[in-house]
């Protein structure tokens, strides 16, 4: 059985197509990119949970290199923008090993956050 959340997703990527097949232009693009964002989640999701880490590594290498590469041989809108978002299954996998993403996990500081040394008060 499929879960309803899947179902949405599903619905809102099919409105999204609609709209960018029925209207190509920039409105169309940004309506595809939004409504297709919740499918993009739950697949995503959905093989994080399924694949071996070597394999979402490797998987994730080569997107990232096809994305760029693409933009570099074929300079255009549409490969700039998937060259961007070719970008982030590796940034999540090595946010994740580096222990960004787990619940307990300290928030990020930064250089000067307790205020020791001259950002410290007088």
């Amino acid at each position: 059985m499929i879960a309803g959340g899947v179902i949405v997703a599903v619905a809102l990527a099919a409105v999204g197509v609609v709209l960018y097949v029925t209207d190509g232009d920039v409105p169309g693009y940004y309506a595809l990119g939004l409504l297709s964002l919740p499918l993009v989640l739950v697949v995503g999701t959905w093989l994080h949970r399924v694949l071996p880490r070597r394999v979402q590594l490797v998987g994730a290498a080569i997107l990232a290199v096809a994305g760029i590469g693409g933009y570099l041989l074929w300079p255009g809108d549409a490969w700039w923008a998937l060259g961007q978002a070719a970008l982030a299954p590796a940034l999540l996998l090595i946010a994740e090993g580096a222990g960004f993403l787990e619940s307990g996990a300290p928030p990020l500081r930064m250089p000067g956050d307790d205020f020791s040394g001259p950002f410290g008060p007088p």
